[in-house]
């Protein structure tokens, strides 16, 4: 098979939903709808989500919370938080 698209895995989509959602990203069910009718337009929050997957599966906090400062100021990418904390 070559290889996949993130979204076309129903178990990054659902991660990523359930990760948004966590942190307030999803108001109404009509957000979480949107979300779920486009995924792949959230590319870049699958991105930081991968990242604070990572920095939880090492412990690292100063990573995770990078990870989420980015995602909340809307336009960081995960490459770029990698790149801010010398990684």
């Amino acid at each position: 098979m070559a290889n996949a698209e993130w979204y076309e895995t129903p178990a990054n989509v659902l991660g990523l939903a359930d990760w948004l959602n966590d942190g307030g990203w999803f108001s109404t069910p009509q957000d979480a709808l949107r979300f779920f009718e486009k995924p792949w337009k959230w590319t870049r929050e699958f991105g930081l989500w991968r990242l604070w997957r990572e920095a939880d599966a090492a412990n690292d906090e100063k990573l995770r919370e990078a990870a989420v400062d980015a995602l909340d100021d809307g336009n960081t990418a995960a490459s770029d938080v990698r790149a801010l904390l010398g990684q």
